[in-house]
């Protein structure tokens, strides 16, 4: 599996409204993105100075980091709705092993039909 990590600094002027539209429509992707194991998402908790803005993680079970990346859905919310609100950012993909925390979603739904990779579509 691959974890996808992402960071956004927004650009001056970015207001709340357009915050609340980036997390609804960063949080409809796990839904229309075949392969997702576990996602999160949401603005910094203002912890520590420095930090960028909002993150991203998403947990791929998929072997390429572009099936993700490059599907239609993540494409449009990219350019129709995050990206005229960034000033900068950082991302990174990493390996994640089967026996990682972060693969347990797929363990606890494989061959239920609920796990994403086993969706269908009408």
């Amino acid at each position: 599996m691959i974890a996808h990590m992402v960071a956004f600094r927004w650009r001056d002027g970015t207001t709340s409204a357009d915050i609340a539209s980036i997390d609804a429509a960063i949080g409809s992707l796990p839904a229309r993105i075949p392969g997702i194991v576990a996602y999160g998402h949401g603005p910094d908790l203002g912890m520590r100075d420095g930090n960028d803005d909002y993150g991203v993680i998403a947990v791929l079970d998929c072997p390429d980091v572009a099936d993700y990346l490059d599907h239609e859905a993540h494409l449009q919310v990219a350019a129709d709705v995050v990206g005229q609100h960034v000033a900068d950012r950082h991302s990174i993909q990493f390996t994640i092993n089967d026996d990682h925390p972060l693969a347990a979603a797929r363990r606890l739904t494989a061959g239920t039909g609920d796990h994403p990779s086993e969706r269908t579509t009408a």
